[in-house]
């Protein structure tokens, strides 16, 4: 396969017609985000089977042609656990309409280990050990190092050998509608898009908060991702998780209280200090309801009950040949147990293969 280095608008025009007359694509991205909150894109690698293209994103004055091209037509995307690259998508581009192929996913659904890594990916289908030395390099430098670009741009030829061959293996065993459904669920446009007012919910201690504290977490919590994202930068060096907790422990209601609080910057509170404290205020004064429930643990009948649907779930994995948690996980047995529809066993594919059965036996 043919190798390009394109660092050019003229250069990336061409590379959009050419593309243009293509089905799929095998794609990767190389970015940095260690100091910032959105992710810096610095590289593109397509893969088409034939030829190998590294876009040197920073060097152009936009992407934007490209990414309508690969979010917005009717070309496969082929990437391997894909929700780091959809989200520099999503970032750019907001949309996006193209189907996806997964290959973890596929790998999965074919008898590899659920969780298979790209290397791991490679070496089992291609018997080709990838190096890893590069895998935390600089990728915003410029001009950048050949044995960067190389690195980079074997990826994407690694991939575009391994789709054709996971293709032909989900085909034999009628899977290839399993993976593209599982790989669509990657789409949804929330997994990605900033969400302040849910920014909360991965602080761990939230669930275990009072209604009052969830609150006024909540609150803070977004003004915390509002302002990451305002300036650009990791929302933990704005202030650390424990810090709004403790916030929202003491909820300190004037400028003198929150000059007490260790961890939050001075240079912060001299910008931010009336809409934290608005923040607070308005979780006081919200509804003191739970926003997060507590997790509830199984009791001795639903136990009884899980093992049953898990040895269910197992002996029906090792028939098809896959691991036990590509068909279902414990999460998807419990909410199937509890009655929720939105478990994965109850919808698709796998409801047909086992949902309506443990249906049946829950």
């Amino acid at each position: 396969m043919t190798n390009n280095y394109i660092d050019s608008d003229s250069g990336l025009r061409d590379v959009v017609e050419s593309l243009a007359k293509e089905s799929w694509l095998a794609l990767d991205t190389e970015f940095m985000r260690e100091r910032t909150y959105y992710p810096q894109l610095c590289l593109m690698q397509i893969g088409t089977g034939r030829e190998l293209f590294c876009i040197d994103t920073i060097a152009l004055s936009s992407v934007a042609p490209l990414l309508a091209l690969i979010c917005g037509g009717d070309k496969t995307m082929v990437l391997h656990a894909a929700r780091q690259d959809l989200e520099i998508f999503y970032t750019q581009h907001q949309a996006i309409s193209a189907p996806l192929f997964d290959t973890q996913i596929a790998g999965g659904l074919i008898g590899l280990d659920a969780q298979l890594g790209y290397a791991g990916l490679i070496k089992q289908l291609l018997g080709i050990e990838l190096e890893k030395g590069l895998q935390r390099a600089n990728w915003a430098q410029r001009p950048l190092p050949q044995n960067q670009i190389d690195y980079a741009i074997d990826d994407v030829r690694h991939l575009s050998e391994a789709y054709p061959m996971l293709l032909e293996q989900l085909e034999a065993k009628q899977r290839l509608a399993w993976a593209l459904e599982d790989s669509a669920r990657l789409l949804v446009p929330d997994l990605y898009l900033p969400q302040p007012d849910k920014a909360f919910e991965r602080i761990g201690q939230a669930k275990v908060l009072p209604a009052v504290e969830q609150q006024v977490l909540q609150r803070v919590a977004a003004w915390r991702e509002r302002y990451a994202q305002r300036v650009d930068k990791p929302r933990t060096w704005i202030t650390s998780d424990a810090t709004l907790i403790y916030i929202s422990h003491i909820k300190p209601g004037s400028v003198s209280a929150l000059n007490n609080i260790k961890g939050i910057a001075p240079e912060i509170l001299k910008t931010e200090t009336d809409d934290l404290l608005a923040a607070v205020a308005a979780g006081l004064a919200a509804d003191p309801l739970l926003l997060l429930e507590k997790p509830v643990p199984l009791s001795d009948k639903e136990q009884k009950r899980y093992r049953l649907l898990k040895k269910h779930v197992d002996a029906r994995a090792k028939e098809l040949g896959m691991d036990s948690p590509v068909l279902g996980t414990r999460k998807d047995i419990e909410l199937l147990l509890r009655g929720h529809k939105n478990s994965l066993l109850l919808q698709g594919w796998r409801k047909a293969v086992i949902g309506d059965e443990l249906l049946a036996l829950a």
